[in-house]
């Protein structure tokens, strides 16, 4: 008997992970396989349940059900996602020096999120693109159910497209924070400088006077030094003390 055997993956909102859910798909029944409850299921159940009882769904429309509750999941989860890197984008620039390892570890996460999403819809795109082909490995699926299958399609091509803007979004605030840092090392720097300079024009000014006071407190005969009782000594150990601070 012919058959579909799909394997897709359900966001698992406890863990934040996902779970791995098998479904295979008779020209009359639906089997799903999966390791814990999923909403996907459950949410697909309780559509059948409030159908007339005089409706009876087909199989190619509850594996249009099941793919299109997880997609639905995934589309919620990318609208966080996406609010979370538009507040990462919009505080780079705000978030004073002490919160900047907060800014990168959110920016972090925000990438490795986005990249997981990308991870997971692209197979999912690869597998709606097969549904939707008119070919052998499709006969199952009634082209009424592809049609529905190509707009499940376009919701999962418009939440990549917007991964996509949300990995640029994130790569233009990482290079703004770096270019924050910079810019604000370079403004450090420059204080720096300013600071070396008067400390520098305060020596020049105080360097003549610290040599003149250290030179004439010296306990010797000075040239030039009349009147006193050193005046008719000789000069010898004058020279050889400045000679010292010349060699040095």
């Amino acid at each position: 008997e012919r058959y579909l055997f799909l394997v897709v993956h359900e966001l698992d909102e406890e863990t934040q992970g996902t779970v791995v859910i098998n479904i295979v798909v008779f020209a009359d029944l639906v089997i799903t396989v999966h390791q814990k409850p999923v909403r996907s299921v459950s949410t697909v159940i309780s559509r059948l349940q409030r159908l007339p009882s005089k409706v009876v769904a087909s199989a190619d429309w509850i594996a249009y059900a099941l793919v299109d509750s997880i997609t639905d999941i995934f589309v919620t989860y990318a609208g966080m996602v996406e609010k979370e890197v538009d507040s990462v984008d919009d505080l780079v620039l705000l978030l004073p020096a002490h919160e900047r390892n907060d800014a990168l570890e959110r920016i972090r996460k925000a990438r490795r999120l986005v990249g997981s999403l990308k991870a997971v819809l692209t197979p999912r795109r690869e597998l709606l693109l097969s549904l939707t082909v008119k070919d052998a490995s499709t006969q199952l699926i009634r082209p009424t159910m592809q049609a529905y299958l190509r707009d499940v399609l376009d919701h999962v091509n418009s939440v990549l497209q917007k991964m996509e803007t949300a990995r640029d979004t994130l790569t233009s605030a990482q290079s703004n924070y770096l270019a924050k840092i910079s810019v604000e090392l370079a403004i450090s720097a420059d204080q720096t400088n300013r600071t070396m300079r008067k400390v520098g024009l305060a020596s020049v000014i105080f360097m003549p006077l610290t040599l003149i006071s250290g030179v004439f407190g010296m306990n010797i005969n000075l040239p030039f030094q009349t009147g006193t009782e050193r005046s008719t000594e000789t000069l010898d150990p004058f020279w050889i003390m400045m000679g010292i601070f010349g060699a040095f």
